[in-house]
């Protein structure tokens, strides 16, 4: 798992393509995975660019992870205008019959720098 930035057009159905055939593999009920991801991916359209930003990597034998920031231009909903889109992903690897299988992909937008005190409860309600 090499560090690099890669640069590449993406379009709705190729991500929808990508992620529905990775899931299907791992799913008891593949066809509903491939439907929950087309549902999904449904929302986003017309994208430009995607960039990928390893951030970090680890790996064993058997598992391994790796770390990205994901960015890309796309229509969101119904609007006509791109919006710039950056998502936090982990991606979590292990080997099977010889091959690295994702076992598990979580994704969520990034906000703003929050402090660390920012997690901790505030003093109790009066």
């Amino acid at each position: 798992m090499a560090t690099r930035n890669r640069h590449r057009r993406c379009t709705r159905i190729e991500m929808t393509q990508v992620s529905a055939t990775r899931l299907a593999r791992l799913s008891v009920d593949g066809k509903q995975v491939a439907e929950t991801t087309e549902r999904a991916a449904a929302h986003y359209s017309n994208g430009e660019q995607c960039t990928f930003e390893r951030v970090a990597e680890f790996a064993t034998p058997d598992l391994g992870y790796i770390v990205e920031v994901e960015r890309y231009k796309t229509r969101v909903g119904g609007s006509q205008d791109l919006a710039t889109v950056a998502l936090r992903v982990t991606t979590i690897f292990r080997t099977e019959d010889g091959a690295w299988r994702i076992v598990h992909r979580h994704a969520d937008p990034i906000s703003t720098l929050q402090p660390a005190e920012s997690v901790l409860p505030g003093p109790a309600a009066a």
